[in-house]
């Protein structure tokens, strides 16, 4: 559950990626498509991370019944309502029905209708739901009020451009400041949050990532991913603290030991995305955006 809760920063329509977007003034549209592969791939690698698991410590597996296709299939048909709000968020933007916001904005009020019209939802549930909504959006704006500070600062100080020269004399490979930026982002995915992470670092890291001949939308997933191996990594992964929150019985080191497997897939994508960035950018040239 750690591992896979991490899923949901990466597949979109991710609201870190958009985070991102606009921190490093990046296309969103080219964020989601390049998101798309990178994040099937990693959800196979969990799948396969699985099945290793319960080859190697068949004791792990929980033992249940068997189930029939008729019953996966039903079970997968009651996905319907996020497959409608999948559709309207994210294939929307790319039949160019909408722009991202207005994709947003359709898939918002089409969660309303389907929670009305199936009873899931009242008005009171509504009224909370917009109450929230309201205060994500005022916590988020100044976010990325700060965020424009930040960058504005940084740009000032021409720290980016003292540390790409710092590099370039240093005569570092491209590998080892991939290897430094990725022990950043482990560190700092340990003990902050993916936003506050992306926020900090992301006007110094993409310049210098940028003048190593790197793209800024495949860094964009290559720090998400980044951020999703930080929140499950010991010593403080934040996300393995919560799911000990939910079932305090199980403890922390047991759910991190749970953790490596999914660890190592994390890992095996990030290899990929650095042996073959195709595997980011090709399908937004695919689709000419």
């Amino acid at each position: 559950m750690a591992a896979a809760g991490t899923l949901d920063v990466l597949i979109p329509p991710s609201v870190l990626l958009a985070i991102y977007a606009i921190v490093a003034e990046q296309s969103l549209p080219k964020l989601y498509a390049a998101a798309f592969i990178p994040g099937f791939v990693l959800a196979a690698l969990y799948v396969g991370a699985v099945f290793a698991v319960a080859w190697w410590r068949p004791q792990w597996v929980p033992k249940v019944p068997g189930m029939r296709f008729v019953e996966r299939l039903r079970a997968s048909l009651g996905m319907w309502k996020l497959g409608i709000l999948f559709f309207f968020a994210v294939f929307g933007i790319y039949l160019g029905w909408f722009s991202p916001t207005e994709a947003a904005a359709v898939a918002a009020f089409a969660a309303i209708l389907i929670g009305m019209l199936t009873g899931a939802m009242g008005w009171r549930g509504l009224w909370e739901a917009l109450l929230e909504s309201a205060y994500t959006t005022a916590s988020v704006f100044f976010i990325v009020v700060g965020a424009f500070i930040f960058s504005r600062f940084i740009v000032l100080t021409q720290f980016p451009l003292e540390l790409a020269k710092w590099v370039q004399a240093a005569q570092l490979g491209p590998i080892w400041v991939l290897l430094a930026v990725m022990a950043l982002y482990l560190v700092l995915g340990t003990f902050l949050d993916e936003v506050s992470t992306i926020v900090i670092t992301v006007p110094v890291t993409l310049p210098l990532v940028a003048g190593i001949g790197y793209d800024g939308i495949w860094f964009g997933i290559f720090v998400t991913v980044m951020c999703t191996i930080g929140l499950i990594s010991p010593p403080t992964g934040m996300t393995v603290f919560v799911i000990q929150a939910q079932h305090p019985e199980i403890p922390v080191a047991k759910i991190y030991r749970g953790t490596l497997p999914f660890l190592a897939a994390d890992f095996v994508l990030v290899g990929l995305l650095v042996a073959f960035p195709g595997l980011v950018l090709w399908l937004p040239r695919a689709l000419g955006i």
